[in-house]
């Protein structure tokens, strides 16, 4: 063979390899046409060969007989010596006559190739005749001759061919025969091998279908109809890859809706429940067997745009951008090579799965194969990193966050994807979630409860429209943000709800308003949704206020955003003085428990007044310019309740606290003890759940609510002290509880709803 015909078959097995089956028949016939002009019969009759096996195995039988017929006519017009490539070629003839059901010419051809072969010394092309001799003798029902020659072809391609495809091959085909012949057993320990051979692959053999379906057949005789359904939609989906809808496609789809139907099987899936599967049956072993290397840089699963990323897919989803598909993600040390190599992978897995194919348009381009995860997350964020403070943090939309954070991760080994999913849910500052809530209630005061009203007054029935259309867009923002949700792209705003149990009710009254044309009414539902609203933020500690326009709400919230800056600020400081502080029995686990100490300190910060904590920060920054800790400080106040003996050794190097003070601190501890032995009463789960509140239950391993309040407050600078009675004293004389509202804002950091749903 020249290199010629050599770069031909190349290119004609890399289009069939690739599935552009179209590309390569174009290619055939315009190689053959140029042969013919050329009087290059040898390319000539190597392409008449390769179309005849091609358009049989797309079950074009016509087309393939008639490539055969040319093929056999430049043979004998123009002869050839080489027995080899005549023997391939009958061989190639009798299997286009086999597979058209012209059974008798078929043996014919292999008569013809068998007289060849005999006084040839070729095990391919012997390996070759016997393989698909024994295909004939399966046509004829003849399996006992089927599996004599299918044993001799195993044999050649295993032990003296070494060749692991041959062998797979013969496997596949000797345990067809097998299961014909009722040997089951021994069908399915001759095919395993060839499916793990198989399995894998990149790009995928041809006959990987075949075996596939030899799998399913011996399921199907077991008993396993589930496993016998997944193995024949794998066999449909490598058929139509290589092959398209050809008659062996059709068999294996009457033998799935033939035992789907009789086993009551319903093969219907969601969008994320058929990528993954997809994933399982044709990803995971490419990656397996092929990437194993790169498993501690890459993720694999379903997220970003796309209904059914949020779950959201119905029976109208299927008409653009959804089908089989994933998402790979791999991080910075991924090198531009391996992508690539990932991404071609990807591209030559097949492209439809349980009938469906993913019908991509220009908008939906790239969400899923191989993705960068800085890529990923500037959609996302906006930025190629996570964001960095508040200012970032500000300029992030939730409808393009919850791209990051919807659909399933399916393997995450290293936990480079899912480590940035869980922090984008849980670590914006809580100063730019309570702004956008507090935006989100502007929106619903202007355009519900000013807005819509005025047009309604005026008789301008489209600016009632509007203000209608726009209150009930931010209310249902509100919904979201409030159960700490990113809210989606506004198409699925409604939908999203349905999963948001609080607001249930609420939602109803969202659908009643939406096709309410009746202005009274449309008011009156604006000011239930609003109230409904406002009571889910009382009830998390946010805000107080008694009217119900949501406007003086929104500036409670904001007056609570603005002291989450500094509290923020506070809780750092004291987690790295913490950090430094030596406990007398070794390192605390505490210490290194930043979730559980942040929530704890900013539940009380966040109830403080905004200058208090002002105060108390200028206090704290002027403590560590001296060189003090003040938590270690703290900490020692508290030993002398706690760890008395310890208390002696160490009470010299702590700041003195005279008469006045002390009995400033008892004063205030006593009214707060009392507020939180209210609390106690009302709330007894959630009391079990926190400190002791008493001294005299103080331990070497456990400090009292008293104990632990009176060493802060031994801390404060006088003055800030004296600030901090008042504030307490004030809430006090108001029937305000601090212990409550503290209690409140922890039960709201650690996502419940309120202090009821807090105590299930």
């Amino acid at each position: 063979m020249n290199d010629k015909t050599k770069q031909i078959l190349n290119e004609i097995d890399n289009l069939i390899k690739d599935s552009r089956l179209s590309e390569a028949e174009v290619y055939m016939n315009e190689v053959l046409v140029g042969a013919l002009s050329n009087d290059e019969w040898d390319i000539a009759l190597t392409v008449l060969n390769e179309q005849a096996g091609f358009y049989r195995d797309i079950s074009a039988f016509d087309k393939a007989i008639d490539a055969c017929k040319k093929s056999e006519d430049l043979l004998n017009d123009k002869g050839s010596g080489d027995s080899h490539a005549k023997a391939a070629a009958y061989i190639n003839f009798a299997n286009v006559y086999r597979a058209s059901k012209h059974l008798d010419e078929a043996f014919l051809y292999f008569d013809r190739a068998y007289e060849l072969i005999s006084v040839l010394d070729d095990p391919y092309l012997e390996s070759n005749y016997y393989n698909n001799l024994s295909l004939l003798y399966q046509e004829k029902n003849d399996y006992e001759n089927s599996v004599a020659c299918l044993k001799k072809a195993l044999h050649i391609a295993d032990e003296i061919m070494h060749d692991e495809i041959k062998t797979a091959i013969s496997r596949t085909n000797l345990a067809n025969s097998l299961v014909r012949l009722g040997k089951i057993q021994e069908a399915y320990t001759t095919l395993a091998p060839a499916l793990e051979i198989y399995v894998g692959r990149t790009p995928s053999d041809f006959h990987y279908s075949a075996a596939l379906a030899a799998y399913a057949d011996i399921m199907a005789l077991q008993g396993k109809i589930k496993d016998a359904v997944w193995f024949y939609e794998m066999a449909k989906s490598e058929i139509d890859l290589h092959m398209g809808h050809n008659v062996f496609y059709e068999m294996v789809s009457e033998n799935v809706n033939k035992i789907s139907s009789n086993n009551s099987i319903n093969n219907s899936f969601t969008g994320l429940e058929l990528s993954r599967k997809y994933y399982e049956a044709f990803g995971k072993p490419v990656l397996e067997k092929n990437f194993a290397y790169l498993w501690e840089h890459i993720a694999v699963g379903m997220a970003g745009e796309g209904s059914e990323c949020l779950g959201f897919d119905d029976e109208n989803s299927v008409d653009h951008d959804f089908g089989p598909g994933f998402v790979i993600w791999v991080d910075a040390e991924v090198s531009e090579e391996d992508i690539v190599k990932l991404q071609r992978a990807y591209s030559l897995l097949p492209r439809e799965f349980m009938g469906l194919k993913r019908l991509e348009t220009k908008e939906g381009a790239g969400r899923v194969g191989v993705i960068r995860i800085s890529d990923f997350l500037k959609k996302a964020t906006g930025f190629d990193h996570f964001p960095q403070g508040i200012t970032e943090w500000q300029e992030t939309v939730d409808e393009n966050l919850i791209l990051f954070v919807n659909g399933v991760v399916f393997e995450d080994r290293a936990d480079i994807i899912s480590t940035l999913r869980y922090r984008l849910e849980k670590e914006q500052p809580y100063y730019v979630y309570f702004m956008k809530l507090a935006v989100t209630l502007e929106k619903m005061a202007k355009y519900g409860q000013y807005s819509y009203a005025r047009a309604v007054k005026r008789g301008d029935k489209v600016a009632a429209f509007m203000a209608k259309a726009e209150f009930i867009k931010a209310a249902m923002q509100a919904m979201h943000i409030i159960a700490h949700k990113y809210a989606p792209y506004q198409k699925w705003l409604r939908k999203s709800l349905d999963s948001i149990r609080e607001f249930q009710e609420a939602s109803k009254l969202i659908d009643l308003l939406t096709e309410s044309v009746e202005e009274r009414e449309n008011q009156e539902l604006i000011e239930k949704i609003c109230k409904a609203i406002k009571q889910s933020i009382e009830k998390r500690g946010l805000a107080f206020c008694e009217d119900n326009y949501l406007l003086r709400v929104a500036d409670e919230i904001k007056v609570l955003a603005a002291k989450t800056v500094i509290a923020d600020e506070i809780v750092d400081y004291e987690w790295r003085a913490f950090d430094k502080t030596q406990n007398a029995g070794g390192r605390a686990n505490c210490q290194d428990d930043w979730d559980t100490f942040s929530v704890m300190r900013r539940s009380q910060y966040y109830c403080f007044p905004y200058e208090m904590l002002k105060i108390l920060y200028a206090d704290y920054l002027e403590a560590a310019k001296q060189g003090r800790n003040v938590i270690t400080e703290k900490y020692g106040y508290m030993m002398e309740s706690t760890y008395p003996e310890e208390y002696e050794r160490i009470k010299d190097t702590l700041p003195m606290i005279d008469d006045d003070k002390i009995r400033i601190v008892d004063s205030i501890v006593a009214i707060q003890v009392n507020m939180m032995e209210e609390f106690s009463k009302e709330y007894p789960i959630l009391a079990t759940r926190s400190r002791v509140i008493h001294s005299y239950e103080d331990t070497q391993f456990s400090t009292s609510y008293e104990t632990y309040l009176r060493g802060e407050l031994k801390t404060y600078h006088p003055d800030t002290l004296i600030e901090y009675g008042r504030f307490i004293a004030e809430l006090a004389n108001s029937g305000d509880n601090i212990a409550k509202k503290c209690m409140n804002m922890t039960a709201f950091l650690y996502g419940y709803n309120s202090l009821e749903s807090a105590q299930i």
